[in-house]
């Protein structure tokens, strides 16, 4: 919670942070809020944040990362690191589709994929009288990574 002093206005903020515990849902936090009884008595319980170089307020790194070897090179120049080869692996960019800790989440957006494509085609072939370019149609109707137009007909 960030709160503004408009009588300090010309000189630089303190932000202070409390933690009031990790892993609470908006009720718990609204009632540590509460019994608090207001953030005036919890000045001695918060510590005035400072950004690191990196940027970091909270969680602030632990410098001997820069230590470790890298899995994989960042850049043509570097030559110290794990792997040699380095992939984006199966780039389907469906993951918005495919991908969800909830398997009947899952389910539910591969069929309305499903339905979305087969109303597209549907409406597709009710034009066929009608020439349509179908790089273009495609194009409208699915995002498709590139070069998959290479990898079947529909």
């Amino acid at each position: 919670m960030l709160i503004r002093n408009p009588e300090h206005s010309r000189s630089k903020a303190k932000i202070r942070y409390w933690n009031i515990g990790d892993y609470l849902n908006r009720e718990q936090k609204l009632n540590r809020l509460r019994e608090a009884k207001g953030l005036e008595g919890q000045l001695p319980k918060m510590r005035i944040l400072q950004p690191n170089e990196a940027g970091d307020w909270i969680n602030q790194r632990t410098e001997g990362f820069k230590e470790l070897i890298p899995l994989a090179s960042s850049s043509k120049r570097e030559r110290n690191y794990i792997f040699t080869l380095s992939t984006l692996g199966v780039c389907t960019e469906r993951d918005a589709w495919a991908v969800n800790f909830d398997s009947q989440e899952v389910l539910r957006n591969i069929g309305q994929l499903v339905e979305n494509y087969n109303s597209e085609l549907e409406r597709y072939r009710s034009t066929i009288d009608k020439p349509i370019d179908i790089k273009e149609w495609k194009k409208k109707t699915t995002h498709s990574s590139p070069g998959i137009e290479d990898y079947g007909k529909y």
